[in-house]
């Protein structure tokens, strides 16, 4: 499917996608799988009044967006914490430069065992 902000946002990273959720509720009853609630970096994009800007996706006020992907398990890792603070730290100092939009771990209605 084509979107109509495809060559509105045309600088986006290779590895994020329009369509991707960065968050979503789903529920299923009787084997079918229905979205409750989410939100797409599409959607993201438009709230924040995003465009490209020499090259760069900025936010409306110019400021340069970054996207970050949670961390996430199935089985966590001995040293998850270290791991999760890490990440955290990370954010923190991007967000001080950046718009910062974080992608979920696993947005998908399938749970990871």
């Amino acid at each position: 499917m084509i979107h109509s902000q495809d060559s509105q946002f045309n600088c986006l990273p290779s590895d994020v996608r329009l369509t991707e959720f960065l968050w979503a509720t789903w529920e299923t009853q009787n084997y079918v799988t229905t979205l409750l609630d989410g939100m797409t970096i599409e959607q993201k994009l438009i709230e924040l009044n995003a465009s490209c800007k020499n090259g760069k996706l900025v936010d409306g006020n110019g400021r340069e967006i970054r996207f970050v992907r949670l961390v996430g398990w199935g089985n966590a890792p001995y040293n998850y914490q270290e791991i999760l603070y890490k990440q955290s730290v990370t954010i923190e100092k991007l967000m001080e430069t950046y718009t910062v939009i974080t992608i979920a771990f696993n947005t998908s209605p399938y749970r990871i065992p």
